[in-house]
């Protein structure tokens, strides 16, 4: 169902979107009334989502104790990354225009392609979960590291693209259930400003190139703590 939910977002993502660009041209205000959409939504969680109840005996012989430690590891691993991730998103269209690749519009479509993607991803999440286990988090966030770098080497669309599928295969493998994304979210620009200060770059490219490398080193922290923690470890 994690799945799901995160291909159904994808959808509604290219949806709002595709709507955001025909209002934008209208008046810029008129895209802040897409939120609006939450509204219907409020009242039909609040009409139609099923009470089960607390189950007896679901947690029975569950060890909170022994599970805090990969508990808090996959929570404070999802909101480092979501600091940097977004960093597609937010340089996509000024790295476009940049490298004379296009305009806004082919930045549009290159965000297209990844939500095209994201939603794929959700909908096969549960047999990349199967396959991979307990290395489904860090093995997500390494294709989305991956992606970000190889759209830092890209100067061409098809490469552009590329970088946009494997990103959005990431995102959607690595997004259902993951907690404290929003507020890695709310930092990302603040961090990358850092980033940019501190390293000295010029080029807004280079933020992919700083997350790309910090989230595969995240991944390789990940691995070698989950052993450490992991009751299976």
């Amino acid at each position: 169902m994690m799945g799901i939910k995160s291909a159904v977002g994808s959808i509604f993502s290219i949806a709002m979107q595709t709507l955001s660009g025909y209002l934008v041209i209208r008046n810029w205000r008129l895209v802040f009334l897409e939120f609006l959409t939450a509204v219907p939504v409020f009242f039909l969680v609040l009409l139609f989502l099923p009470d089960t109840g607390p189950k007896e005996g679901r947690n029975a012989g569950y060890n909170l104790r022994r599970q805090s430690g990969s508990m808090w590891l996959v929570l404070i691993f999802s909101m480092l990354v979501m600091l940097f991730l977004n960093a597609f998103m937010i340089d996509i269209s000024y790295v476009v225009e940049e490298r004379g690749m296009g305009t806004a519009k082919q930045a549009g479509v290159i965000l297209g392609v990844f939500s095209a993607c994201s939603c794929v991803g959700g909908f096969v999440f549960v047999w990349f979960q199967q396959l991979l286990r307990r290395y489904t988090v860090p093995v997500a966030a390494a294709l989305l590291g991956a992606s970000l770098l190889l759209a830092f080497f890209s100067r061409s669309m098809p490469l552009m693209y590329a970088a946009a599928v494997v990103f959005g295969l990431g995102f959607g493998f690595f997004n259902p259930g993951m907690a404290l994304n929003g507020f890695g979210q709310f930092f990302t620009v603040y961090v990358l400003k850092g980033l940019r200060t501190v390293l000295g770059y010029g080029s807004i490219g280079y933020d992919w190139l700083g997350a790309g490398v910090l989230i595969l080193a995240l991944c390789f922290a990940y691995v070698l703590l989950d052993h450490r923690l992991s009751p299976e470890g």
